[in-house]
């Protein structure tokens, strides 16, 4: 049996993979070490140490058996995390999930195939009983590999209808197409005349495909090159394989399909070229049938709509549902994902997704109210909470009217026209705008604005950018057309004409009765640019 298998990448919060992790592999439940062996590959003996050190950030490790298992992580200077209930599982192709209780009817031996009969049972049968049977969809017929010298009951026959004894040569060395490395001899079909090789009659209960392999050789690349002809019951179906210079003495595969249901004869005619070293090798041919599904629909309870999964409902002209429990609220909806729901015009993606109508919804419980319009969330657990708003990111949320929130965890709060940017930036009042990861305009602060790392405002109808370290650099004029210019406490610095910024000067001295100059330091102070410390 084929070893079960675990490979899941270690991630940071924002979804960045961490390499040099630790990995500790536990029993479920427990924090006693796994008692499996890991291993590195899914065959051979090289095996993992427990616990480990994973270079790339992926957990990827093998083990005999299946089992669930809690995973530890720790990088250098963490106090480590761990995730419970792993289902470490063989590959895909080598388990098959019931739907309900199963039960195999009789004992297995090698060569046999898993069949069911009906819901709940099967039985082990040989390729005979299953071909005369109801084959399951992918089963296949039957196959002939010609490995050790054998045609088994495969048919050689010149055109005078007399058998051939075939010549079988040893390909075991020569490169072959990948999935065919299994076979070590060829037929090389004679050159002397037309050749064909026929199976036996097979009894298809479902649409099928023959599928070969061959090579072509000449020692004139193409040219008077031997020729196959394939066909099913006397050219009811038949395909006739490419002569081309460039693959000529080149393994190549070849496929007959949409072989109709009933009993037929597959023949492969082998046509010499006028060239004597032209010949053909014949590799392995496999007989498979039902691997075409027919067309075929589900059907919603409305024009045009479409359902698929347990409790799906489409009950809407022209909506689709798919998964189990998904609804469709609203004519053209679709709803994909284990119980979505999509109102009108709306498209929700993603098991507990929720679209409101005219909205999007993409991601793990991705959810744009559905009583309200034209929302967009993207990412896992984004929220759209109002009409029109944008929420773009892994639990980013836009929840008051025309809000944005754009980046992990961002916030535009319930006041309107709110925009959030950066990863856990907060904009919470009216017409606010946090840009920044972190950056934030609080409750109460409208028409605020915070810009850069961490920000904060703390006042509405304010402007705030970059931290007391910070340099704001304007390569353009600055034009002021409203209110005070300029603000700043006695220790503010302030200069003129790229010199470095003072503390606000204190004049000296006797004006000796001037009036202009007592006028100029009065105004001067008052502005706040000087402090007048002058006497008369």
């Amino acid at each position: 049996m084929a070893r079960a298998h675990l490979h899941r990448a270690i991630t940071d919060s924002s979804g960045n993979v961490v390499p040099n992790t630790q990995v500790t592999v536990y029993e479920a439940g427990t924090n006693g070490l796994l008692v499996q062996q890991l291993y590195v590959n899914p065959t051979g003996s090289q095996v993992r140490t427990n616990p480990y050190t994973t270079s790339d950030g992926y957990v990827d490790f093998y083990l005999d058996r299946p089992q669930s298992v809690r995973v530890g992580l720790a990088v250098q200077g963490s106090p480590g995390t761990y995730v419970d209930d792993l289902s470490v599982l063989p590959p895909p192709e080598n388990m098959v999930q019931a739907a309900h209780p199963f039960q195999v009817l009789n004992g297995s031996a090698p060569g046999l195939f898993l069949q069911s009969g009906q819901p709940g049972q099967a039985a082990w049968v040989d390729a005979g009983d299953l071909v005369n049977s109801k084959p399951s969809p992918l089963q296949q017929i039957y196959s002939y590999d010609f490995s050790g010298g054998t045609i088994e009951d495969l048919t050689i026959i010149n055109a005078a209808g007399a058998a051939v004894v075939p010549t079988f040569m040893d390909v075991t060395v020569d490169p072959k197409p990948l999935g065919w490395e299994f076979f070590t001899s060829a037929i090389r079909l004679p050159v002397t005349s037309k050749i064909s090789a026929r199976t036996p009659l097979h009894t298809w209960s479902e649409t099928g495909t023959v599928i070969f392999l061959y090579k072509v050789v000449t020692a004139q690349q193409g040219v008077g090159a031997a020729i196959l002809h394939v066909k099913v019951d006397d050219d009811l179906l038949f395909v006739e394989t490419p002569i081309v210079a460039d693959l000529t003495n080149v393994w190549m595969i070849g496929y007959l399909d949409e072989i109709p249901l009933g009993s037929h004869r597959i023949t492969i005619e082998h046509r010499p070229g006028i060239d004597l070293d032209s010949y053909v090798l014949l590799g392995p041919l496999r007989l498979q049938h039902g691997n075409n599904i027919p067309a075929h629909d589900h059907p919603g309870t409305a024009e045009l709509s479409t359902r698929l999964g347990t409790g799906a409902e489409a009950a809407y002209a022209r909506s689709t549902a798919v998964g189990a429990q998904a609804r469709t609220l609203g004519v053209d909806a679709t709803a994909f994902g284990y119980d979505s729901q999509a109102a009108l015009n709306a498209v929700a993606a993603g098991a507990l997704s929720r679209a409101g109508s005219e909205g999007v919804a993409i991601g793990c419980r991705a959810t744009t109210t559905l009583t309200k319009t034209g929302g967009t969330a993207i990412g896992e657990d984004a929220v759209v909470a109002d009409d029109a708003g944008i929420a773009l990111g892994s639990t980013a949320r836009a929840e008051g009217p025309n809000g944005i929130a754009l980046g992990f965890g961002a916030r535009a709060g319930t006041p309107v026209n709110a925009i959030a940017i950066g990863a856990n930036a907060q904009a919470l009042a009216q017409g606010s705008v946090a840009l920044g990861q972190g950056a934030v305009v609080a409750v109460g602060h409208d028409y605020s604005m915070a810009i850069g790392s961490g920000v904060a405002t703390t006042a509405a109808r304010q402007a705030r950018i970059g931290d007391s370290q910070t340099t704001v650099v304007i390569p353009g004029s600055f034009r002021q057309t409203g209110g005070n210019a300029l603000f700043g406490g006695p220790s503010s610095l302030l200069g003129f004409y790229g010199n470095p910024g003072i503390l606000r000067p204190r004049v000296l001295g006797s004006r000796g009765g001037n009036a202009t100059l007592a006028s100029l330091l009065t105004l001067l102070a008052d502005m706040g640019l000087v402090e007048d410390g002058s006497t008369s």
